[in-house]
């Protein structure tokens, strides 16, 4: 095809690989835009972009894909509307709102790589945790005013290589929880930091992570995970192997063998398809809190209420006593249950994405959903 005929002369160069690509891009911020139209000018066949934000004034510093006539709309439509414009043979789809609420793990499976283009380390982590489980290659990328990283896990090739919490020092952790109370209840009074960056660092990125991915197939392709680091000042750059940590929160646990199912969350139809056996043990991807205990030294009748839903959606205001106001509600917060725990809740959901349970040495991942399949 004329469209890239330049693309031709590079010896290298696998047209219809990236023809046949389906990337998926979560985040359509500064390098989001970037790897977007990377993608769509190298002609990657299909692009899903997935953002629950809005576009806003200070955006069109740093966004290629944006303009003024845009501030007010959703990125991830907008950033689709430009990839139809820069070739209108891509395949291109957004959905609003993050990977752990807006992508399903048959989206996810059938993508050929997963680019992490988010600002936090929360939502970098569950990003990280769903392409580990699931063996969806990630490529994921930070920046600020001056310095560029990029990471690439090939999750599909090497399904024991180090993913992306492997190498996340104590100091990450501990920049989460300034944001939760004991818990994961959100604290009332955290304030997000917000990290000065650049068109030039979320260029490099961009240009970055993209070249990882377009790399990344060929025969002499380097092995395992990788990150390569950038100073955009002093035009310095390195490039290191990342090794598996046996310690990692996120894939130390993980079983070799692995078989992914989707059920309806309601817990009764749980409980009866008998996926786990009584002496099984079910984690759960999220912290679910499952009731407020008022301590018996208060004196306030109102005792135990079963709450049995996400911790993330309460927060450490909800720990007021509402008949005494006295902050001194407990918030019972677990992630591990075992069936017959689980049956105390009949009549009610299972929060979270998906559910865990490790029976012989396989583990099940129960992908959960709402409602009936077939409505």
């Amino acid at each position: 095809m004329e469209r890239y005929l330049r693309h031709d002369l590079i010896d290298w160069f696998d047209q219809e690989h990236l023809r046949a690509t389906r990337a998926l891009v979560i985040g359509a911020g500064a390098v989001g835009n970037e790897v977007v139209k990377n993608l769509a000018l190298l002609g990657v066949g299909a692009i899903t972009i997935v953002d629950f934000d809005k576009i806003e004034l200070h955006n069109l510093t740093r966004s290629v894909l944006f303009s003024e006539d845009d501030v007010g709309k959703y990125k991830a439509e907008v950033a689709a509307d430009a990839v139809k414009k820069l070739d209108p043979n891509c395949c291109v789809e957004f959905l609003i709102g993050d990977i752990w609420d807006a992508v399903d793990f048959s989206r996810l499976r059938n993508s050929t790589v997963v680019f992490s283009c988010v600002d936090g380390f929360i939502a970098r982590i569950r990003i990280n945790q769903l392409c580990s489980l699931l063996g969806v290659d990630l490529i994921n990328s930070g920046i600020d005013s001056r310095y560029v990283s990029a990471e690439i896990f090939p999750f599909m090739r090497d399904p024991e290589v180090a993913c992306y919490e492997c190498n996340l020092p104590p100091s990450v952790y501990q920049r989460v929880g300034e944001r939760f109370s004991c818990g994961w209840l959100k604290k009332v009074a955290f304030e997000e930091k917000k990290v000065p960056t650049t068109a030039i660092t979320a260029s490099y990125a961009g240009a970055l992570a993209t070249s990882l991915f377009l790399y990344s197939f060929r025969e002499d392709a380097a092995s395992g995970a990788r990150r390569v680091f950038l100073d955009s000042v002093a035009h310095t750059s390195s490039s290191i192997s990342l090794s598996k940590s046996p310690m990692c929160a996120c894939c130390a646990g993980q079983a070799k063998e692995r078989v992914i199912i989707r059920a309806n969350r309601r817990i009764d139809d749980l409980l009866l398809d008998g996926m786990a056996s009584l002496r099984s043990s079910i984690m759960v991807s999220d912290p679910i809190l499952v009731s407020w205990e008022t301590p018996i030294d208060f004196n306030c009748e109102e005792g135990r209420e079963v709450i049995f839903a996400l911790a993330s959606h309460f927060s450490d205001a909800d720990a007021t006593c509402r008949r005494c106001g006295l902050k001194h509600r407990l918030a019972v917060i677990r992630d591990q249950f075992t069936v017959e725990e689980l049956a105390e809740f009949r009549g009610m959901k299972l929060p979270g994405k998906f559910a865990s349970i490790e029976e012989d040495g396989t583990q099940i991942l129960v992908e959960l959903y709402d409602g009936d399949e077939h409505e």
